[in-house]
């Protein structure tokens, strides 16, 4: 099963973009569940909005996103423009299965929790590849997990749906999968699937 990882930026940062071609796949061998990823990236152009964004095809079939704060290095910073934090709430309402890691260089708006991270900058006085490791790599690999864990869980289901309802889990199923179709589920349905998936891990962990 490959996890497809999707970077995205106005100005893809170099040292990032080599750490997850080069090294991430590395740092992910180390750890005790392996995963194969593959890694792409997508150049945010400043004149385009996040609806040009949400329809592009690798964004579509990514599950985990890794993008920039700023979006619009260029745009004046008055300008009332969406940031990386707003993409992440809007995707997650779009795609609830996929994970988003947001980086950005202001320490104020630093939230580990909710997968807002500090990017690298060389008065760190570490390299690039050890601060990505400790930063970000732990983030990418519970990210991985959790993603695995919904395939999983989505394959059981699908499986065996006759417990559940099987047009909410058809829905969810294919959001999972990337299908905008069926991505337009409420915040009740949501919560729906997230009390039904927890009912199905409980089955799975008595099994």
């Amino acid at each position: 099963m490959q996890i497809k990882i999707l970077y995205v930026d106005d100005h893809p940062e170099l040292k990032l973009s080599d750490y997850l071609r080069e090294d991430l796949s590395t740092f992910l061998y180390s750890k005790e569940r392996k995963f194969d990823i593959s890694v792409e990236s997508l150049i945010y152009p400043s004149d385009k909005s996040l609806t040009w964004l949400f329809n592009q095809e690798k964004l579509q079939s990514a599950n985990i996103i890794i993008i920039d704060s700023k979006l619009y290095e260029e745009r004046n910073v008055s300008d009332d423009l969406p940031t990386g934090e707003d993409f992440r709430f809007l995707l997650k309402s779009e795609f609830p299965f996929k994970v988003t890691l947001v980086l950005t260089k202001q320490k104020d708006h630093l939230r580990e929790d909710l997968g807002i991270i500090e990017k690298y900058n060389s008065r760190k006085g570490i390299t690039p590849i050890k601060y990505y490791n400790e930063q970000l790599g732990d983030k990418i690999y519970n990210a991985c997990i959790e993603v695995s864990e919904y395939k999983a869980l989505s394959k059981k289901t699908n499986e065996d749906a006759k417990q559940f309802d099987k047009f909410m889990f058809q829905k969810a199923i294919l959001c999972e999968e990337g299908n905008s179709d069926y991505s337009s589920l409420t915040s009740a349905d949501i919560n729906d699937v997230i009390k039904i998936f927890k009912e199905v891990q409980e089955l799975l962990k008595n099994e």
